[in-house]
C-alpha cells in the first residue's frame, strides 16, 4: 500500500473554471443558433400553411358553387391581406404577408372578388402571396375553376 506524502506529485482530476466557462459560452452560442433557425423554419411552416387554406378556401367556394346551383364570391381585402368566402368569417394571412389579386375588370375596385359559378367555371384571375423572402402565385381558371399553384413558396 503506497503512502502519500505532503507535496507529492499527486495530480487531482477535473475541470478548471477557465474550462467551464469556455463550454458554457459555446452551449450559449449553440443554443443562439438553434432557436434563430427554429424561428425561421415555423415562419417558413406557418406562410406554407397561409397560402394552402387561401387554395382551400378557393376550392370550397367552387364546390359550395356546384352544390348550391348560385354563385359563390371570394373577396378579398387586400390592405389587412385577408379574404372571405360567401358569408363565412374573414380569414387572414400572416401579418408579414400581402396579397395580390388580377381579375376581371368588372370585379376590381374596392371589392376585388372571383366568382365561382355553378357550372364549374370562374370569373378566373390570379392571386399572388408574397413575404419578406417568398412569393406564391395561385391561378383560377376562368373555364374550368380550377384552382392550382403556379409559383410555390420557396
Amino acid at each position: 500500500m503506497p503512502i502519500w506524502e505532503v507535496g507529492s506529485n499527486v495530480r487531482q482530476q477535473g475541470f478548471t473554471l477557465l474550462e467551464m466557462l469556455a463550454v458554457l459560452v459555446l452551449l450559449s452560442i449553440a443554443y443562439t443558433l438553434l432557436a434563430a433557425g427554429i424561428t425561421r423554419g415555423v415562419s417558413s411552416v406557418r406562410e406554407r400553411q397561409s397560402v394552402t387554406e387561401l387554395m382551400q378556401g378557393m376550392r370550397q367556394a367552387r364546390a359550395q358553387a356546384i352544390f348550391e346551383g348560385r354563385p359563390v364570391s371570394l373577396h378579398f381585402d387586400l390592405l389587412k391581406a385577408c379574404y372571405r368566402v360567401g358569408h363565412y368569417p374573414l380569414r387572414c394571412l400572416g401579418s408579414n404577408m400581402q396579397i395580390r389579386v388580377e381579375v376581371a375588370a368588372a370585379l376590381t375596385g374596392e371589392k376585388v372578388a372571383i366568382v365561382f359559378y355553378p357550372d364549374g367555371s370562374s370569373s378566373g384571375g390570379n392571386v399572388s402571396v408574397t413575404s419578406a423572402s417568398r412569393e406564391a402565385r395561385i391561378d383560377v381558371s376562368w373555364l374550368t375553376g380550377n384552382v392550382k399553384i403556379v409559383e410555390a413558396l420557396q
